[in-house]
């Protein structure tokens, strides 16, 4: 097969640019299939993952609802451009969903998640985005040949949004990697040997909800004085300096990490007493199941979209009372979670998801 695989932005390497390496990398090199990127821009880290060919733009895109225009219809223009070298087209992330405008190659949607403005609840009050929330329902309807999300909870609100039933295909998660997290290596970079470590992984965002780790913690302080949160993630807006004005005026023990190399991210796991992951419904799939790898408890909100997941198979805690369960877990001990660990090892491979997603783009250009 031909497949070209469309993704807006390429510049940070999150969970929905891990899924697209992985899955380039297994069609190409297990499954010998002719594959391409698309793109707006590529960072030179992002450019050294992939090992096949990407088309890429390299504009300057303004921010807001006009520059969410100018990225549709320049991934449009360029779709066209090269659509006929290709049997299936497979997009990821919003507004790549957009930007089939006329395109006649079979598409498929890995909808990492539903576009943020879906779960802005100001959004529906303006007209820009109200106009495009009426537009992007019909176009998903008319475009998309086969949509795939990553759980049943993202199904249910696909299903809710466009009407459509999507294939459920789990994300694979690179056990092999994260297992080999080194505590000692982490302990020694951050000097965290005497401390109880809470760990919080993502993008500084609402979304991803630092704030509520950063008041838990606040609230612990006097029962455990060793605690310190650690919240390890891109920022550089007006969220973060939210949280760094209230972890100042509280004097708080958070450290801000930044964007970490996963080779640091891998030895954090490992190190932390607790991962905590108190976010909204949107993102973040693949962090909990990351930590597992490595047998460090993991805490999430049941907002969580894989929060069924987790408590179905008892790998953790689902709760939005994070101060009980890290108090539970810092006055009880706790050993290595190798429930955890198997599930993950069994369940989540990357050879797994791409085999699925394989047989779904054969479907959908017979």
């Amino acid at each position: 097969m031909r497949i070209l695989i469309i993704h807006p932005f390429l510049t940070y390497y999150g969970g929905a640019e891990l899924v697209i390496v992985r899955l380039a990398r297994y069609l190409r090199e297990r499954r010998g299939h002719h594959v391409r990127i698309l793109t707006l821009s590529v960072s030179g880290e992002m450019r050294k993952e992939f090992n096949v060919p990407i088309f890429s733009s390299e504009k300057n895109f303004d921010s807001g609802f006009l520059g969410i225009i100018r990225q549709i219809n320049t991934l449009n223009t360029n779709i066209e451009r090269i659509e006929d070298s290709f049997d299936v087209i497979n997009i990821h992330n919003f507004p790549a969903e957009l930007a089939l405008r006329e395109i006649k190659t079979p598409s498929v949607w890995y909808c990492n998640e539903p576009p943020t403005f879906w779960l802005n609840p100001d959004a529906k009050f303006q007209i820009p985005h109200k106009i495009l929330l009426w537009y992007e329902k019909r176009f998903v309807r008319q475009y998309i040949k086969k949509a795939c999300v990553a759980d049943r909870y993202n199904a249910e609100r696909f299903i809710k949004r466009y009407k459509l039933k999507p294939e459920i295909v789990p994300y694979g998660v690179d056990y092999e990697f994260f297992s080999k997290g080194d505590a000692k290596k982490a302990n020694e970079l951050y000097k965290l040997w005497d401390k109880f470590v809470v760990l919080q992984v993502g993008m500084l965002t609402p979304y991803k909800n630092q704030m509520r780790s950063i008041q838990a913690i606040e609230r612990l302080m006097d029962k455990i004085p060793e605690i310190r949160l650690i919240l390890a993630g891109k920022g550089n807006n007006s969220y973060d300096k939210q949280l760094e004005e209230y972890i100042r005026r509280k004097k708080l023990p958070v450290t801000f990490l930044g964007n970490i190399k996963r080779e640091v991210l891998r030895d954090l796991y490992a190190a932390s007493n607790v991962l905590i992951h108190p976010v909204k419904p949107q993102g973040g799939w693949l962090t909990p199941f990351e930590c597992l790898c490595t047998g460090t408890p993991v805490i999430v909100s049941p907002e969580f979209s894989a929060s069924e997941t987790i408590k179905k198979e008892g790998l953790g805690f689902v709760t939005d009372n994070y101060e009980d369960a890290i108090i539970s877990l810092y006055k009880n001990g706790y050993g290595k979670n190798k429930e955890g660990k198997m599930f993950v090892k069994k369940n989540l491979t990357w050879e797994r998801f791409g085999e699925r997603m394989e047989k779904i783009f054969e479907e959908v250009i017979k």
